[in-house]
């Protein structure tokens, strides 16, 4: 159960950064599901962290946003060993 906490809590981390980075160039969703060349409901799930994407997704997102890859999908530092701290 570890390991599908920790993918969920990358998956809602980088959906937080990409719904930040939207709102900061004031984006819709849709707009910037079109941009990605994806549909709205899928940068819905992925913004709200159900939802995984492919490499080529995420670099499709960053470049919509204008930003650098790793600035959205760089992981955030997670307890991987389980000890809480």
């Amino acid at each position: 159960m570890r390991m599908a906490t920790d993918v969920r809590a990358l998956r809602t981390c980088w959906g937080d950064r990409i719904r930040i980075a939207r709102a900061r160039r004031r984006l819709s969703q849709r707009a910037l599901a079109q941009a990605a060349l994806i549909d709205q409901a899928t940068m819905s799930r992925i913004e709200r962290g159900l939802m995984g994407s492919s490499d080529e997704v995420r670099l499709r997102i960053a470049a919509a946003l204008d930003v650098p890859f790793g600035e959205l999908f760089d992981a955030p530092e997670l307890d991987m060993a389980g000890t809480g701290s």
